[in-house]
């Protein structure tokens, strides 16, 4: 019987992208950073799961894709009803909560290199979000 489950990634409908995605993560997490990166180097992440109307917004209109970037004032009364159904979702959901046991085993150092700041704002770059 599943009591919980939780997404990891991005939808996608391409079979090819999602298995891209978890070997991707199994390489990650047998082998390490190293196995899946060159540098950390300038990568950022840019993704924000904060439940704000602003990264709503900014979801649905990065998933039209860039062929119809151009046409989401036109498009804004369909895409508004996805805003606020996405916006009700992450409001509503509780947050994923990992054991202390796990939290305690995956400790990191506060200062670790390849530790990525998660932006407030969907697709907020900055020069180096990186604590340190």
């Amino acid at each position: 019987m599943v009591k919980r489950t939780f997404a990891v990634g991005h939808y996608s409908d391409d079979e090819q992208k999602v298995s891209g995605i978890w070997e991707f993560v199994r390489r990650y997490m047998e082998s390490g950073p190293e196995a899946v990166v060159d540098s950390i180097d300038g990568r950022q992440m840019n993704i924000s799961v904060k439940p704000s109307w602003r990264n709503c917004y900014l979801f649905v209109v990065a998933s039209l894709g860039p062929a119809m970037l151009g046409a989401r004032i036109a498009l804004m009364p369909l895409l508004l009803p996805l805003v606020l159904c996405r916006w009700l979702v992450l409001k509503s959901c509780r947050m994923p909560m990992w054991p202390q046991w796990v939290e305690d085993e995956c400790a990191f150092d506060a200062n670790d290199p390849l530790r990525l700041i998660e932006p407030e704002a969907m697709a907020q770059f900055e020069p180096d979000r990186r604590p340190g």
